[in-house]
């Protein structure tokens, strides 16, 4: 069986030896093509200007490290009006130009990266036998051309935190594709209603209840149909009812110790907001008193 059978990527190689170090597997090979093509007029050259040696990092075999000493050429390009006079050999299916690392490992580190960022990633990496640096992996996803995205149709509108409780920005997902599509460096109705304008594609958008984002969203895209999300409504629900169940628990604690006191549910103001912690002391103060002079004291 022949190896490029196996491994499609070593087409145009020879395999010359296989060598087993500390490190991992060294194969020596080298380019058996009769010629080459010159990366700038594209034309063939078949005069051999000098040799060299080129090692490439190729993906791991049985959890060892793989690594290729390739004898590659330099050519003469005949071509009179080139600008270039010599050119070395390349390997498209197997390494880029240049680079030190095989396309099947730069796409497998890419894919580590992107999936648990440096320091994990590296950890992993070194485990599978690709050992690299969490440098390595963060250079390697930012260099990563960007992926292809198709115009979105369901648009989820949220707020992120540059520094939490100093400095907002907003978030735009594709809930059908559940990417994040862009984010938006500050909390603005202006910048909504900008980035609407330039995507006409969306047809429904979901947020929270604020009216900075329901202005940018009737600006931007008037025709969308807007939605409150999921997630909001139950916090929104969580919140009142924690509020009035909190209430109710003080009235019934005071009408446990005081029964022959009357308090009308109406006498007692519940708080409005999650952060109003006064209201609830003066309440919880006045519930455990129960009376002031002999009669129920109301500051509702």
């Amino acid at each position: 069986m022949r190896l490029t059978a196996l491994f499609p990527q070593f087409r145009g190689l020879r395999l010359d030896c296989l060598r087993t170090e500390p490190t991992g597997l060294t194969l020596v090979a080298a380019t058996t093509a009769k010629t080459a093509r010159c990366p700038l007029c594209h034309h063939h050259g078949h005069r051999v200007h000098s040799r060299y040696q080129r090692r490439v990092t190729d993906l791991p075999c049985a959890g060892r490290a793989v690594a290729l000493l390739i004898h590659a050429r330099r050519f003469f390009c005949l071509t009179a009006d080139c600008p270039r006079k010599t050119f070395r050999e390349r390997l498209p299916a197997l390494v880029a130009p240049s680079a030190r690392r095989s396309n099947g490992l730069r796409a497998a580190l890419e894919a580590i990266g992107f999936a648990l960022g440096g320091e994990a990633g590296s950890r992993l990496a070194s485990i599978l036998g690709m050992p690299t640096s969490a440098d390595t992996l963060l250079r390697l996803v930012c260099a990563a051309p960007p992926a292809t995205i198709e115009p979105p149709q369901v648009l989820g509108i949220d707020d992120w935190a540059w520094k939490k409780a100093t400095r907002y920005g907003t978030i735009l997902c594709d809930l059908e594709r559940h990417r994040v599509i862009d984010l938006l460096p500050n909390r603005s109705a202006d910048t909504v209603a900008a980035w609407l304008r330039a995507h006409p594609s969306i047809t429904l958008i979901t947020r929270d209840r604020s009216d900075l984002y329901a202005d940018g969203a009737t600006r931007g895209a008037p025709d969308a149909v807007q939605v409150a999300d999921r997630f909001h409504l139950l916090k929104n629900l969580g919140d009142r009812l924690s509020h009035n169940i909190l209430g109710m628990g003080l009235l019934l604690r005071w009408q446990g110790n005081d029964r022959s006191c009357r308090c009308p549910i109406s006498t007692i103001a519940f708080p409005s907001r999650k952060n109003d912690r006064h209201v609830l002391r003066r309440r919880h103060h006045l519930l455990a008193n129960g009376t002031a002079n002999g009669r129920w004291v109301s500051s509702g």
